[in-house]
């Protein structure tokens, strides 16, 4: 996708709503501005952030630098029954995460923060994925009565990040 670095201010009214063609973000955001694709100025950014990045490093350092990562988690594993923990939630990217990990011949242990808002389906994916990789599987379960308390006075306070909650459990 070409990233257009010229920006049209939109005035935050309904006589002038728009919606980013790539988002979800639209006149409602503070200071928000689209390009004439009607594009974002928060994608454009981090479109433009993203390809410097990409185009920074060639194959070879990237590979070097994997290389590297992979060797200090082993090191700092040594002695140890795991050298990483890698949360799995059931879904495709961290199914991959642990997979990956596994073929970089790092020994995860897999966490899965358990909020009671787990589907069957991905319940199902993650003992699947902890049995195919024979990998250890650590699940907590996080107090329901607790966690709806918070949840809803987090909804009554207008609270934007709903999932700090959850982050905040997983980093305890």
């Amino acid at each position: 996708m070409t990233v257009s670095k010229t920006q049209t201010t939109v005035a935050q009214n309904t006589d002038n709503y728009q919606r980013c063609k790539r988002c979800v973000m639209d006149t409602t955001a503070p200071n928000i501005k689209f390009n004439d694709e009607g594009i974002c100025n928060f994608c454009s950014e981090f479109l433009i952030s993203y390809q410097n990045i990409v185009t920074s490093i060639n194959e070879e350092q990237r590979q070097q630098k994997l290389d590297k990562l992979v060797a200090d988690v082993k090191k700092d594993g040594e002695g140890k029954e795991y050298d990483c923990i890698i949360g799995v939630s059931g879904g495709v990217d961290s199914s991959y995460t642990l997979y990956v990990a596994k073929e970089l011949g790092l020994r995860p242990l897999a966490v899965h923060m358990d909020n009671n808002w787990n589907s069957e389906e991905a319940a199902n994916n993650i003992q699947q994925l902890v049995r195919g990789l024979d990998d250890d599987l650590y699940s907590h379960v996080i107090d329901w009565e607790q966690y709806r308390d918070l949840k809803e006075a987090f909804f009554a306070a207008d609270v934007i990040d709903i999932e700090m909650l959850y982050d905040n459990a997983m980093a305890a």
